[in-house]
């Protein structure tokens, strides 16, 4: 267990291995908040290797891989899968300890679990650790909350369940034959097939309350937890991507398509005037009749453009319902940050006891206008106890980059040049610096993984940088470079010398409207 757990060793008796009435036995009890796991820590019959552990997970995996709803492994290891992609509530697999299961400490149960998980689903195994782990809290916490598991799961799932086995007890003792863990499955966008685990659910308030109780607030798990959804939100968005450039596509051909057609009716209706003209009759018959099956044809034809185009329609749909999705998880993930970060201040502030509270704030440089530095002020006084020795930031704003401020800073003239740039909150010293030469006041947007700014390059344009201040794409229009930016439903807007321009965000192209 990670060292931020706090552990107690407690001693018993125990006359026999597996007993129920346990006697000098040890126990060793891993406390999350108010969620204590009690583990078995004496002599056993036989001790299994760490491949022998994993093995069980990846059976279990396999064998339901092989199809059907269910697998039961040495007679002691079961997992049920309940699962349905039209289903409003959740869908879950169902892992279950059968009475002569032998796991009887939490490491070896995530262990499992986390072997089972990365081979079911395709994640890596340390990713499958972090779900592990947090499956048992979750299962710890909804221990037999049936109310609970009946508003969030589908029906199936719950009837599955006993109520006096549902979730993970806290002691090794009543894992047994009393043990069914729910993991809650998540629907694959744009597929409807089965995701991966639902990390939302598994770190739902509950959960993270029982974290924040624990002197370091869980704050290692969650940061985890955390970048593991930021890893799922990126695969998301690359199907995403595939997909719009899958409908731009079927759109290309539709459009070529409906031309053609269009141009073979016209020639239908030439053919037809000229068939009208035709003297002899059989000749006029047989010329009616091949343009009659030409034009049954050219029917046909559009019909199966038309239910195409339905279904390309149908598709633009399910990419926007895709894209709230990950806008939605997108925020999430910005509020939890944003607490873990607040926990963080909360535990540094503790740490420092009677040392007074300090505040950011960009300091004008004296004498230098449009330049400023960070300084770090005491709170209530603003008494400057921290200079950073970066003199020439010239944002008007401090924005947060991962565990970083973001900021414009530098100047032109020399070997001078103005440059996104990353400062450490604590030493105040700079971090990074990007390669493209930005607009001294150019507004700053931030947007999860992209960095948006003015760059100054043969003109005022349009910037797009990861995280690593690196430019990604630099759009061909130029712009005002005191332009407001915004980014609204999949659209990047910027302002010219008098009107509104809407870009891609990704490539930074014009959007035809």
């Amino acid at each position: 267990m990670k060292g931020y757990f706090r552990i107690l060793l407690v001693l018993l008796l125990v006359p026999a291995l597996f007993a129920q009435d346990l006697a000098e036995t040890e126990l060793k009890s891993i406390d999350i908040g108010t969620v204590e796991f009690v583990n078995y820590e004496g002599p056993h019959e036989r001790i299994d290797t760490l491949a022998q552990i994993l093995g069980i997970g990846r059976s279990l995996a396999a064998g339901l891989a092989e199809g059907g709803e269910g697998f039961l492994f040495d007679g002691k290891y079961r997992v049920r899968r309940i699962f349905d992609a039209g289903a409003v509530l959740l869908s879950a697999d169902i892992f279950i300890l059968e009475p002569d299961a032998r796991v009887d400490h939490v490491r070896n149960l995530r262990r499992i679990l986390a072997a089972y998980l990365s081979q079911a689903f395709d994640y890596s195994f340390a990713d499958a650790e972090i779900l592990a782990e947090f499956a048992t809290y979750y299962n710890a916490v909804y221990r037999g909350d049936m109310e609970y598991i009946g508003q969030k799961y589908q029906d199936r799932v719950v009837s599955n369940l006993d109520p006096d086995k549902a979730g993970l007890a806290t002691v090794y003792s009543q894992w047994p034959g009393k043990t069914q863990m729910l993991l809650p499955l998540r629907v694959l966008p744009l597929s409807g097939g089965i995701g991966a685990v639902d990390m939302d659910t598994l770190t739902e308030d509950e959960v993270i309350a029982k974290l924040q109780e624990d002197e370091d607030k869980g704050i290692p798990e969650r940061k985890e937890m955390t970048e593991l959804k930021e890893k799922e939100i990126e695969a998301d968005e690359e199907r995403i991507d595939s997909a719009r450039a899958e409908i731009a596509e079927d759109e290309a051909e539709i459009s070529a398509e409906e031309q053609q057609l269009e141009a073979e009716r016209q020639d239908l209706e030439r053919r037809r005037d000229e068939a009208a003209a035709i003297e002899d009759e059989g000749e006029r018959a047989a010329e009616e009749a091949a343009i009659a099956a030409a034009e049954e044809d050219v029917s046909q034809r559009e019909a199966a453009l038309d239910e195409r185009r339905e279904a390309v329609d149908e598709q633009k749909e399910e990419v926007a319902r895709a894209e709230q999705d990950v806008q939605e998880r997108v925020e999430r993930i910005r509020e939890e940050r944003e607490e873990i970060a607040s926990d963080e201040r909360g535990i540094l502030e503790d740490q420092r006891e009677e040392a007074p509270p300090e505040v950011p704030f960009l300091y004008i440089v004296e004498g230098r206008e449009n330049f400023r530095m960070l300084v770090s002020a005491l709170s209530g006084t603003g008494e400057i106890r921290r200079r950073s020795g970066i003199n020439t930031i010239r944002s008007r704003d401090l924005l947060i980059l991962g565990d970083s401020y973001l900021v414009v800073a530098g100047e032109t003239g020399g070997n001078k040049a103005v440059r996104l740039v990353t400062i450490d909150p604590v030493s105040f010293e700079m971090k990074n610096q990007g390669d493209t030469d930005m607009y001294p006041m150019s507004f700053l947007l931030l947007d999860r993984r992209n960095v948006y700014g003015i760059a100054d390059s043969n003109g005022y344009r349009v910037a797009r940088f990861n995280t690593d201040l690196s430019l990604q794409a630099l759009s061909e229009v130029t712009v005002n470079p005191d332009t407001w930016i915004s980014l609204r439903e999949g659209k990047l807007y910027v302002q010219d010398s008098g009107r509104l321009l809407v870009l891609d965000p990704v490539s930074l192209q014009s959007v035809s409207p």
